[in-house]
């Protein structure tokens, strides 16, 4: 063999490892732009337990106070959540609900804790009665996604 030929394999070599980076890199650039790269973020899935708080439905027919038990899934932080309050009969009357964790120091409602939501009764005081069902969601602010969809009776 010649000295002549073995010096074009190095520059060849160097080339197509060079279009090789070029095509990975651009791939890369690609998928983000194509946003097959972006993180989304998912709502929280938790199991919660929705109640009464005081027996004010039973005692009064009103419903001011919502006990929520948080007994299994991913932690849920408040700051992030929306609470909502419909009756079933009358669905365009929505209220909005604060929560009242005093037991929940790190604003992170977590597994095994109880909190309470103060709803405001403005919209409620002359419809609800004795049967009366009210439906409780936390939106998750972030999604836009319920975290809970649940039903409270009046009895």
């Amino acid at each position: 063999m010649s000295k002549s030929n073995e010096k074009g394999v190095s520059p060849v070599i160097g080339v197509i490892l060079m279009v090789a980076l070029t095509v990975v890199m651009a791939a890369i650039v690609a998928s983000f732009t194509a946003g097959l790269g972006k993180v989304t973020r998912t709502a929280p899935t938790a199991n919660l337990v929705v109640e009464d708080g005081n027996s004010t439905l039973r005692k009064t027919g009103t419903i001011n106070l919502i006990q929520i038990t948080h007994k299994g899934g991913d932690p849920i932080y408040i700051k992030d959540t929306e609470i909502k309050i419909a009756l079933k009969k009358a669905p365009d009357k929505i209220e909005t609900g604060h929560w009242n964790c005093s037991s929940v120091n790190d604003g992170i409602f977590s597994v095994g804790e109880i909190c309470q939501i103060n709803v405001s009764m403005n919209n409620f005081t002359t419809v609800n009665t004795a049967g009366d069902v009210f439906t409780v969601m936390i939106v998750h602010k972030p999604t836009n996604q319920l975290i809970l969809d649940a039903d409270v009776f009046c009895e």
